[in-house]
């Protein structure tokens, strides 16, 4: 699996658990991709396994990645702190903003 797959609306518990564990993958290697460059890596923060009783945090933790991602890589990014993973609406429509910026910073990056 790659990236691409973070573009996959997650249903059900198990979707969940692919998507944390693709998305925290992608995140090392882009942050590998940048220490490589001679830039900072991310912060460091446990994105794998989603929290289902902390998922205001992981969040926040996770806007935090993605800010130091976008800088480094020089891209613009969006608010993914706010999101009712319960409403399918609202989660289809963030899904679609974090899979663009990781779409963004596999093409700048070229980690996969």
């Amino acid at each position: 699996m790659s990236w691409i797959s973070l573009y996959n609306v997650p249903e059900a518990e198990t979707a969940f658990a692919t998507f944390s564990f693709e998305n925290a993958r992608h995140h090392e290697g882009i942050a590998s991709w940048i220490v490589a460059q001679g830039g900072q890596g991310s912060p460091g923060y446990v994105l794998d396994p989603l929290p289902n009783f902390a998922l205001n945090e992981w969040l926040i933790r996770h806007q935090a990645v993605h800010n130091v991602m976008n800088a480094a890589l020089g891209l613009s990014g969006n608010d993914l702190t706010v999101v009712d993973f319960k409403n399918k609406e609202q989660l289809a429509s963030w899904i679609e903003l974090h899979a663009g910026e990781h779409r963004s910073a596999a093409q700048v990056s070229g980690a996969g």
